[in-house]
Order: structure tokens, then sequence, then C-alpha cells
């Protein structure tokens, strides 16, 4: 029995998605450096992704699919970068970042204004996975006057 385009959806979009993260997270282990701007390019990638599965009229449920892991992506690439850059910058700091601390240093970098750029990212990542990829118009339904 074949999968339903929205079960294609899914798969092709967590497929899309943890290749993202992969790659983001070693440029970021290359150049240990935050890279961020990274988001936009995974959110393009996971809503042409989802899009590919579903066809080209696309569906609410598929934007959703697509907003859902990027936002879910999105927030662990900067969970990586942040823990790696720790690992790197801070002698004494061994293993993991907890969530608490994570939320700390995502608020602290607002303060230098670092943190608009990484939100502005983050936003276009999500934009760019919600939207309908180029040369794929969503065909409006049709209705009878009748």
């Amino acid at each position: 029995m074949p999968l339903s385009p929205l079960w294609r959806a899914l798969g092709s979009g967590a497929l899309s998605a943890a290749i993202g993260l992969l790659i983001w997270y070693g440029l970021v282990q290359f150049t240990d450096a935050q890279l961020n701007f990274v988001a936009a390019g995974v959110g393009w990638a996971i809503g042409l992704a989802v899009e590919k599965a579903v066809g080209p009229n696309g569906s609410p449920q598929a934007r959703a699919i697509s907003g859902g892991l990027a936002l879910v992506t999105i927030v662990a690439g900067s969970y990586l970068t942040f823990n790696h850059l720790w690992l790197v910058n801070v002698p004494t700091f061994q293993g993991w970042i907890s969530p608490s601390q994570f939320l700390i240093l995502y608020q602290a970098q607002f303060h230098g204004g670092r943190g608009v750029i990484d939100l502005m990212s983050a936003l276009l990542g999500l934009y760019e996975a919600v939207i309908t990829p180029p040369g794929e118009p969503v065909t409006p339904p049709t209705t009878s006057d009748g």
C-alpha cells in the first residue's frame, strides 16, 4: 500500500532536516563560528523536500509539517552551536549545556545586538520552510457560481 502524501512529506522533510542539521553542525565544528544564517538554507531545504513529496499544489498540512520540522531543526542547530562554542571557548567546560543554560545564553546575546541577526535568520528559515518553492505555484480552489 503506498504512503499518503503527508507521510511522504514527513519522511522527506525529516530526512532533509537531519541532513541540514548535520551540515550545519559540521560547518560550526570546522569554523568554530556561530553560523545561524545557515538556518535559512536548512528551512528552504526542508520546505522544498516537503513540497516535492506532496506535489505542486501543496497543502496547509504540508506547510505545518515544514514549519514544525524547521522549528525543531533550527532550535537544535542553535543548541548544538552554543554547546560547541562553549566547549571551544571555555576551557573549564565539559559535557553539554542544559536547556535552561542554553536559553540564558541565547537571551544574553540579545544584549550585544547579535541575537537580533540570529533571530532574523531563524525567522527567515521558518519562512523559507512554509512558502511554496519558486516554480510551483499553489493553485487556488475553484468555485462554481451556480
